[in-house]
């Protein structure tokens, strides 16, 4: 074009007429060219342009766009749910469309973080419906805004999104450099947040999950349970009689069985020797041997398929830590390894198999496993599993899987806890308000005592023997309602709230079936199965101990008995 302006420019002025008009239709000619092609291009470009914003959405892409219209198209055509079948729909993380999880106006989508937080701030209420918030250290409000603050934080400075964005690109193009594209297929570079960092954030999340799994504990009287034990185990001494003690004994005594065993276990044979490690720790778990449960633990760590001999011999290192084991010749001439693996074998010899059914191994890593610890934990994880997670807990998505596991056992606890309550207060008389329908004290119905229940109360030293419909005299504790409209119904009704020791049953019984944990009581205990008759055993072994470190200095009066306070009687042959 400039070099036809300048022949134009060069002609001009000259005689000859036909040069100058070839020059100036030439002219003409690659001007009309131009504007045709910057036409195109501009078509071209904006067809390029849609077609990058297309590109960018990556919501439409990954099938995030068609879960949300399904999503959508869902609520708008099934029916209304009760309040509380929606609330408790929404406490479980697996119930929370996928879109939520990603901060986006368009999807309408919440964010993870926000996603967690408000599953936790839920759950918080649900704890504090049964038990008001009791902690001086800091106050309610605090606690839950540090929970908003950490949702806020992350909204702020949170860099997560599907793919390039398409504004970035529009500044790249508006600015005219053509270089600068984006490729649709290639992730974006994120540079470094200036805000709160995601350790700060996924920290604070972390205690806060850590204080709430802890008030579930309390809540549930599991805590307390697991504490009487674990402070009876602790304090053993020679003062138990020999003959109360003997089955307990033999109890806390089986993991040495099974790990002995391991010395005539080839090595090839890993396979048994894990399960038999297992069984072991499962074991001493049960009867609150928590140390050595962990030094078994870290000894079934070292094990790697086709390769066991390093776990085997950590764990016989274990047992003669602890003294060895002392059994008979003839015990380890006739080992049965199948019933060794089972989690009761040592306990007794007579084993029903076919009744118990064949246990199915988990096929998960321990460390998915140890997440399971929550709310008192299963036969392979316990609370110190569960705080060992939490502390290597770095990610969000590891964040979420351990809220997820405490919710599903939160659910279940919390849910039963409810059902016990409104027992109670069907037994008291009691309104949704939790007031008194009736102003007499004589309101309590007469009801099953075996019926389990539940009430926000004070768990006393007061020890003693309740006896619970279709159960033996039991030891139990004596407990206070906090809740003044349980209080008030109960004063002077002759009726009394116990908690079982050694497990967090809560019963309302009348006077008649409650004495004084010293108190003699001869009844026959043959019409009772050998489970309950072991967790009774055991059960009077801790309140003793319990009694014991009450009454220092004094002398038991079960001491110098040379039978046990109950009389068995062995049924006949026949």
């Amino acid at each position: 074009l400039e070099n036809a302006r300048s022949a134009c420019d060069a002609e001009d002025g000259r005689r000859s007429g036909r040069l100058a008009g070839m020059a100036q239709g030439e002219l003409k000619k690659l001007e009309f060219e131009l504007a045709q092609m910057t036409k195109a291009h501009e078509d071209e470009e904006r067809q390029e342009k849609l077609g990058r914003e297309k590109a960018c959405d990556y919501s439409l892409h990954t099938g995030l766009q068609m879960i949300v219209d399904l999503f959508s198209g869902q609520r708008a055509t099934r029916s209304n749910k009760k309040s509380n079948d929606d609330e408790n729909d929404a406490s479980l993380l697996s119930n929370v469309p996928s879109h939520k999880l990603w901060m986006d106006q368009k999807m309408g989508g919440n964010g993870t973080l926000q996603v967690l937080v408000e599953a936790l701030l839920a759950l918080e209420d649900k704890c504090n419906q049964l038990s008001p918030w009791t902690r001086n250290d800091i106050s309610r409000e605090a606690w839950r805004k540090k929970l908003t603050d950490a949702s806020c934080a992350w909204a702020i400075d949170c860099v997560m999104q599907l793919g390039p964005s398409a504004d970035d690109t529009q500044e790249d193009d508006s600015k005219g450099d053509h270089q600068s594209f984006t490729s649709p297929t290639k992730k974006q570079k994120v540079e470094p947040a200036l805000g709160t960092p995601l350790s700060s954030i996924v920290n604070t999340m972390k205690l806060c999950l850590k204080d709430l799994e802890l008030r579930i504990f309390e809540i549930s009287g599991k805590k307390r349970a697991i504490e009487e034990a674990d402070k009876a185990a602790e304090n053993e001494d020679g003062s138990s009689d020999e003959e109360d003690d003997e089955e307990l004994h033999k109890r806390r005594h089986c993991w040495k069985i099974k790990i002995n065993a391991l010395r005539r276990i080839p090595t090839f044979r890993y396979g048994l020797i894990r399960d038999i490690i297992v069984a072991a720790i499962t074991v001493a778990r049960k009867n609150h041997l928590n140390q050595i449960a962990a030094e078994l633990k870290a000894a079934l760590q070292l094990f790697r398929p086709n390769a066991a001999s390093e776990a085997k011999a950590a764990a016989i290192e274990v047992l003669e830590k602890y003294g060895g084991y002392d059994g008979s010749d003839d015990e380890e001439d006739d080992v049965d390894f199948d019933k060794l693996v089972a989690a009761n074998a040592g306990v007794t010899n007579n084993v029903d198999s076919a009744s118990d059914g064949a246990e199915i191994a988990s096929m998960l890593c321990d460390e998915v496993r140890m997440i399971s610890g929550c709310v008192g934990g299963d036969e392979f994880a316990d609370k110190s599993d569960w705080s060992s997670a939490i502390k290597d807990c770095k990610s969000v998505s590891r964040l979420a899987a351990m809220l997820q596991s405490l919710l599903s056992k939160a659910d279940d606890t919390l849910k039963q806890i409810n059902e016990e309550r409104d027992s109670l207060d069907s037994i008291l008389g009691l309104n949704r308000t939790r007031t008194s329908i009736k102003k007499t004290k004589t309101s309590i119905k007469k009801h099953d005592s075996s019926i389990a229940i539940w009430c926000n109360a004070k768990v006393t030293n007061k020890l003693v023997k309740a006896r619970v419909k279709g159960f033996p005299w039991w030891p139990a504790r004596v407990c206070i309602p906090i809740e003044s409209a349980i209080s008030d119904v109960l004063a002077g009704s002759g009726y009394t709230l116990i908690s079982s020791v050694g497990n967090p049953s809560m019963f309302l019984l009348g006077e008649k079936d409650v004495v004084d944990f010293t108190e003699e009581i001869e009844e026959d205990l043959s019409q009772y199965d050998k489970s309950t008759l072991d967790e009774l055993h055991e059960s009077v072994a801790i309140a003793k101990k319990l009694w014991r470190l009450q009454n220092r200095g004094v002398v038991s009066p079960w001491s110098k008995k040379s039978k046990p306070r109950f009389t068995e009687e062995k049924k006949s042959s026949s």
